[in-house]
């Protein structure tokens, strides 16, 4: 009777399993779906003939997918250097060593786009078919800088985070001056006569592209998570091109969207391979030129349409360093604050797996199940963002109006999801949620809530909520290593 009812309990695990797996892999097809929709409509609107042009993109799709594949069947050559085996730190979700490298599947795939436009025009006019080719082989070589710092980081570990924002920086800069990809204005009173100022401009625009490029890394958080948020930017980019009638613009979104599609086939839901610094950099330094490309190629633009499409981890970066201000902490510090990890939690309490301490351990083994769930939340959310900027996407003070309006849904939802959080754990007298972890004052022993990874034992070390095991005691737990965000758990292995 014992055994069945065990045969019984697992065969309805796995039939519980089944169907969280069958659920993500109809959000990760319905977002290629969407993809694949945007990108037909975008070239049959502008008088393209779709199944021709559709190849080239297809291409860098089948290349990056093809790629970040070959980084995972190679692990045991080069794992060594490559693999991310730091699992207990404070952004840390995997539990078993996974290769960070996947950056080289994202340099295939835009390198298999660029090659193959420049052998074969793909039934597009001569001149957009020379400006793109042109364009996108030009970004690619001066996002060198941003994606090279990013690769040496994922193989040394010793690349600091000032070093990989000013390659960033740099490589914003070279496009500036070698492209002329300069955003011509900020519609802010004030900052807009300095940006007549050339040498200011270029500064400026450098400093744009990297802050973006630095925010998509920071949003590589879970599954899929980075990779199918830029889809959906990417895909806004290319329907506000069309509203534009500017093919270069579609062309470039549809560039960037394919490739990280492409690397999330394999990165979600199961997270066989991390994108990494080299390659969150690399894509999110392509989506600030998109911007950038956008904003410089049609002045009339209110710079805030084009905000509005990359609010997500724009805003990510903003309230995170205010957060980690109000903390008294650096605002490089890394903790379990954003928005996904937040998100993270809140789905933990609600499948309710938090009750006490002595099923602590059982609820981590539960924690795989919850990672990849985490992503299309975002994706939503960042989804609802680019569909406010694409319907305010006005040349007036509506567009600015756009902005306001992502910010505070961003707000919104964070504080919503935060104080879910908290009545969970207060409800279930544990308080599990990291980034809203205890410290007892030295005086009192008053539990206080605080941003960060631990609660800090005064007089001793420190000791990881996580850490707690059935019989309730704990274990000291060591702190992150001392770069900020490359301490981040992108995603978990299955």
């Amino acid at each position: 009777m014992q055994q069945f009812t065990q045969e019984s309990s697992t065969a309805n695990n796995n039939t519980q399993q089944a169907g969280k797996t069958s659920y993500l892999l109809v959000a990760g097809v319905s977002l290629l779906a969407v993809l694949a929709a945007v990108s037909l409509y975008s070239l049959h609107a502008l008088g393209f003939e779709p199944p021709t042009a559709m190849l080239l993109f297809v291409l860098g799709s089948v290349v990056a997918s093809a790629g970040a594949y070959l980084v995972v069947a190679t692990k045991n050559i080069h794992g060594r250097f490559t693999m991310d085996n730091a699992l207990g730190g404070i952004q840390r979700s995997h539990t078993v060593p996974v290769p960070r490298i996947g950056g080289v599947a994202v340099v295939l795939g835009f390198a298999a786009i660029s090659i193959a436009d420049g052998f074969a025009s793909f039934d597009l006019p001569a001149a957009v078919h020379s400006e793109f080719t042109q364009l996108l082989a030009g970004l690619l070589l001066c996002a060198i800088p941003a994606a090279l710092s990013g690769f040496i980081e994922d193989v040394t570990k010793k690349v600091s985070v000032k070093v990989r924002l000013f390659a960033t920086i740099a490589s914003g800069l070279i496009a500036s001056a070698w492209l002329g990809a300069t955003i011509p204005h900020f519609n802010v009173w004030g900052l807009d006569s300095l940006m007549t100022i050339p040498l200011f401009a270029a500064l400026a625009t450098a400093f744009c592209a990297g802050g973006v490029a630095n925010a998509v890394n920071i949003i590589d958080g879970f599954n899929g998570l980075a990779s199918g948020a830029l889809v959906v930017m990417a895909a806004g980019f290319a329907l506000l091109g069309v509203s534009l009638n500017d093919p270069i613009v579609v062309l470039l979104a549809l560039s960037v969207a394919s490739v990280a599609a492409g690397f999330m086939v394999v990165n979600y839901p199961s997270g066989r391979v991390f994108l990494g610094d080299g390659g969150a950099y690399l894509l999110g330094f392509m989506l600030a030129e998109l911007a950038i490309v956008t904003a410089a190629r049609h002045p009339e633009l209110n710079a805030f349409t084009v905000l509005t499409l990359i609010a997500y981890p724009v805003l990510e970066v903003a309230v995170s360093v205010v957060r980690r201000r109000m903390a008294k902490m650096s605002p490089g510090d890394p903790d379990r604050g954003h928005m996904h990890q937040q998100v993270q939690e809140a789905i933990r309490h609600t499948l309710g797996r938090v009750a006490d301490r002595e099923t602590l351990n059982r609820v981590r083994r539960h924690v795989p199940s919850i990672n990849p769930q985490v992503s299309p939340v975002v994706w939503v959310i960042v989804a609802l963002m680019v569909a406010t900027g694409l319907s305010l996407s006005t040349a007036g003070a509506v567009a600015t109006l756009g902005f306001v309006v992502c910010a505070a849904l961003y707000l919104g939802i964070y504080r919503t999801v935060v104080a879910y959080n908290r009545q969970s754990s207060v409800q279930r007298g544990v308080l599990l949620t990291p980034a809203l972890d205890i410290r007892p004052t030295p005086a009192q022993g008053v539990v206080m809530p605080v941003v960060g990874n631990s609660v800090r034992v005064t007089g001793r070390e420190e000791v990881s909520v996580a850490g707690v095991n059935e019989q309730g005691s704990t274990a000291p737990s060591k702190r992150a290593g001392s770069n900020p965000e490359s301490t981040k758990g992108d995603k978990l292995s299955a």
